[in-house]
C-alpha cells in the first residue's frame, strides 16, 4: 500500500495496488438454448480451468454477455465461478 493525497482532503488517502502475473484468459457464460443460464456448464468449465496452469479466469469480462445479464444473473455467475 501506498499513501497518496485524496482530491477532496489533503490528508493522505490509502491506494490498494493489485499486481497481476500470469495468464487470466476471458471465459464464456454458456446458455442454454432458451437463453437461459447453464449453470452446471459454467461450474465445469471453471473446474476445468482450474486443473491448469492458469494464473486465474476473468469471469463476465471481455466476451460481453455481462450487459445482457440482470444483476442476479451476474451474482449467480460469480458465485458459482467462485464455488467450481
Amino acid at each position: 500500500m501506498r499513501k497518496v493525497p485524496g482530491p477532496e482532503t489533503p490528508s493522505p488517502t490509502i491506494i490498494n495496488t493489485m499486481l497481476l502475473e500470469g495468464i487470466f484468459p476471458p471465459i464464456t457464460t454458456p446458455f442454454y438454448p432458451d437463453g437461459s443460464l447453464y449453470l452446471r456448464k459454467l461450474e465445469h468449465n471453471v473446474a476445468l480451468y482450474s486443473r491448469t496452469q492458469l494464473a486465474g479466469m476473468v469471469v463476465l469480462g471481455s466476451t460481453g454477455e455481462a450487459i445482457m445479464l440482470g444483476s442476479e444473473e451476474q451474482r449467480e455467475v460469480l458465485a458459482t465461478a467462485i464455488a467450481a
